[in-house]
């Protein structure tokens, strides 16, 4: 048996009645005082015979045998709490050294020029590679209740053809970009988005992405070692955080807006 107190646990429903009062006795210690049987059949109000019945229906000799397995699992299950807590350590190291980097990060982001952007375009339109569409639902739902022009397109087709034939100076295009395959792909995009003046704002965690002539860069984690980045948090964490902040960026903007018109 690799551990009592986990067949106990699991057993449990498969006992009889004054079975399982012994077995939630057992379960409910983290110590062996007052295991002794004679203790444990007072407390309980079953007889001693009773106690042995069930230490011998579960697989051992006598209930010294019993006790000596009960005492190894309390130390193996101690042992186990150690060691999550010691992950626990390590895991919050992992995650201040990341979300410190990060916040200083986002810290130097011209949150005034991107607020001013979407107020002041004709219409938004947000795009995504891979998983990172997903952000800009996240975006649409989390701002539109303060803008109402804002689109997502969810196919690249689909947007360079919008690019080509609708966008315009009047507009504001925010790229989500996470992975170095669709690096080709960005680059159709500043292209076409610089012959069209189509305001272009590309929202990355890649440090490898350069700053643009043309495109308005924003690094959330401009580190080459990204190691932390990928054990500490979903892909999505830094996104979010950029999002909440333009949508404090934004509504400070309108209230100061209707503050003057006022």
């Amino acid at each position: 048996m690799d551990n009592l107190i986990s067949y106990l646990e699991y057993n449990l429903s498969e006992f009889t009645q004054s079975e399982q009062i012994i077995a939630r006795f057992f379960l409910s210690k983290k110590d062996l005082d007052h295991t002794g049987i004679v203790d444990v059949s007072e407390r309980l109000f079953v007889s001693t015979a009773t106690i042995s019945r069930f230490v011998n229906k579960i697989g051992f000799e006598n209930y010294k045998s019993f006790l000596y397995e009960f005492q190894k699992s309390l130390e193996s299950n101690k042992s186990d709490g150690i060691a999550i807590n010691s992950e626990a350590r390590d895991l919050w190291n992992v995650h201040n050294t990341y979300y410190k980097s990060l916040y200083e990060s986002v810290a130097t982001i011209d949150l005034n020029y991107l607020a001013n952007r979407f107020i002041n375009s004709k219409m938004i339109y947000t795009f995504g590679f891979g998983k990172t569409q997903e952000t800009t639902n996240m975006m649409i739902y989390r701002i539109e209740n303060l803008i109402q022009n804002i689109r997502s397109i969810p196919h690249f087709e689909h947007l360079m053809y919008t690019l080509t034939n609708v966008m315009s100076y009047e507009h504001v295009l925010v790229i989500f970009y996470q992975h170095e395959y669709f690096r080709d792909d960005l680059e159709k995009i500043i292209m076409i988005a610089k012959q069209r003046f189509v305001p272009i704002i590309v929202v990355t965690l890649s440090a490898q992405v350069d700053n643009q002539n043309y495109a308005e860069v924003i690094k959330l984690y401009p580190h080459e070692d990204d190691t932390v980045v990928k054990y500490s948090t979903t892909m999505y964490t830094p996104y979010l955080l950029f999002i909440d902040m333009m949508y404090l960026a934004i509504q400070r903007k309108k209230n100061q807006q209707q503050f003057n018109y006022v």
